[in-house]
């Protein structure tokens, strides 16, 4: 493909809206260094820098499609808790709408929280529900 053809797809796609469905995630990051070990278990202790948190799963396919001039319809279940709420907020902050999020009280949002120590990834930690909608 050339670069000219590739240009002119990309801006006829800033005129479409597209649906786009599945598992939405808040990622999580908290950053910090480690200078020590723990002395209740071999582990290394984090003093935690900063906290961040970006669009995952599908909201990060959404956020990449508003990127390119594409109207992003995301439609995912959340659950009713704060998480929630963060991912509304970054959708609003992205000129996104978040209103085809359907609440469910019964599951919790699925959030991946990474632990960032002097740029290696410590551990990941899943809040999610693994059972069928």
């Amino acid at each position: 493909m050339t670069r000219k053809r590739f240009l002119e797809i990309i801006r006829k796609m800033a005129k479409t809206r597209i649906v786009v469905l599945g598992d939405i995630i808040l990622d999580k990051y908290i950053w910090g260094d480690v200078s020590r070990i723990s002395q209740e278990a071999p582990i290394p202790v984090l003093a935690v820098a900063r906290e961040t948190v970006r669009l995952g799963g599908c909201a990060n396919v959404a956020d990449n499609l508003r990127s390119m001039g594409v109207t992003p319809l995301c439609l995912s279940v959340v659950g009713a808790d704060h998480s929630a709420e963060v991912l509304k907020r970054e959708f609003r902050r992205q000129s996104m709408s978040a209103a085809h999020f359907i609440q469910d009280i019964q599951r919790p949002t699925t959030v991946k929280t990474r632990v960032i120590a002097r740029h290696q990834q410590v551990v990941r930690i899943d809040h999610e529900e693994m059972r069928d909608i």
